[in-house]
């Protein structure tokens, strides 16, 4: 019984508040923001609306959008990481639980005083 408890104290860090797992509240918040991301600019279409009357204040536009997509860019792809990741992560800390919980067996004495610890 004290072991259950124990890991039952590990998986429950951060869901007092909400009642959602610390990697389910990352992730909601990951895929909030990813879906509140612009779409990139279509900077061909911007260069061609300014035509053949290219300022420098254009360019520097032109700079900016394309510094604008590869943010855009790369905020998108970190945030499928960490999303990938919370999932990756929330799945290993489920399994092991109950993989630790049904071979009681396996563990020492000094396990279960080190996983108490942190409780």
């Amino acid at each position: 019984m004290r072991l259950t408890y124990d890991l039952t104290c590990l998986l429950a860090t951060g869901e007092a508040a909400t009642g959602i797992s610390r990697e389910d509240y990352i992730d909601a918040v990951a895929n909030d923001i990813l879906v509140k991301l612009p779409s990139d600019f279509d900077i061909d279409k911007t260069r061609k609306k300014f035509g053949s009357s290219i300022t420098p204040t254009s360019v520097v536009l032109l700079q900016e959008l394309e510094r604008f997509n590869n943010l855009l860019s790369r905020m998108r792809k970190s945030l499928i990481t960490l999303r990938k990741v919370c999932f990756f992560v929330a799945i290993v800390t489920r399994s092991t639980v109950v993989a630790v919980i049904a071979d009681r067996s396996t563990l020492s004495g000094t396990a279960e005083v080190s996983m108490s610890r942190k409780c």
